[in-house]
């Protein structure tokens, strides 16, 4: 979708994806830094490993470090959240490894909290390679920009694409479960018009839950409401545009 949109700048006036779960509407963009944090050195065998430098304790010290860097409290009107999710390193057991690495997920909607964080992250890891003697790099792996706070996209709920979606769905009866109707986030193919100014909103296809494990489950009979809802947004949209 950034590839599209930096082809066709100025084509576009307003961006709908289908993706995720139904409902809320999602109008705003997560911000999604992935990372790999590579410490490297020079190894050695097992048997004159004692006080070399070793890229595998200065990993180790890195994950827990940033474990320490405080996050917006649970409940925040902005929250972010960090994961260590993949870590590789070594070919033998006898050895130190050359290269020790692990990814980092970074994401919250704020630009400048993410900015900070990363930052923080970073500092973190170069420390525990000077601590340990190692090098240190970090390579990007996706580098998604945050769209913003709900505060700071307030004119972009405002916007008669958030509130036709919004009204289509409470049309065709959808519970949203107290949740409100649309929501300044979002972790799809919309993201990359938020980012860029671009009125934009992604719209789920069903319920579900769990997803990204063996036990991810959609309920099929929301579907309906999903289809529908494509169905009359489309048509609403298209109405729209004549009457311009």
């Amino acid at each position: 979708m950034s590839y599209w949109l930096d082809q066709n700048e100025g084509t576009i006036d307003m961006l709908v994806a289908l993706d995720g779960g139904l409902g809320p509407v999602q109008y705003g963009a997560l911000g999604i830094y992935w990372s790999s944090m590579k410490f490297s050195g020079q190894g050695s065998h097992t048997l004159s490993s004692r006080d070399s430098p070793h890229p595998a304790k200065a990993a180790a010290r890195c994950i827990l470090d940033i474990y320490e860097i405080p996050l917006p409290p649970s409940g925040a009107p902005v929250s972010a959240i960090y994961n260590v999710g993949m870590l590789s390193g070594g070919h033998v057991v006898n050895a130190i490894p050359q290269e020790v690495s692990f990814t980092l997920d970074l994401r919250t909607v704020d630009p400048i909290l993410i900015e900070d964080l990363d930052s923080q992250i970073v500092a973190v890891c170069e420390a525990a390679a000077r601590e340990e003697g190692v090098e240190f790099r970090r390579e990007w792996l996706s580098h998604n920009e945050a769209g913003g706070t709900a505060e700071q996209l307030a004119d972009r709920r405002a916007h008669p694409l958030v509130q036709t979606a919004v009204d289509v769905l409470q049309y065709l009866g959808y519970d949203f479960g107290g949740r409100p109707p649309a929501i300044a986030t979002g972790s799809t193919d919309a993201n990359a018009a938020v980012v860029r100014g671009i009125p934009a909103i992604s719209v789920g296809r069903s319920r579900g839950g769990n997803q990204h494990t063996l036990s991810e489950w959609a309920d099929i009979e929301s579907a309906r409401i999903g289809t529908k809802q494509i169905v009359l947004l489309t048509a609403a949209l298209a109405e729209v545009a004549s009457e311009i």
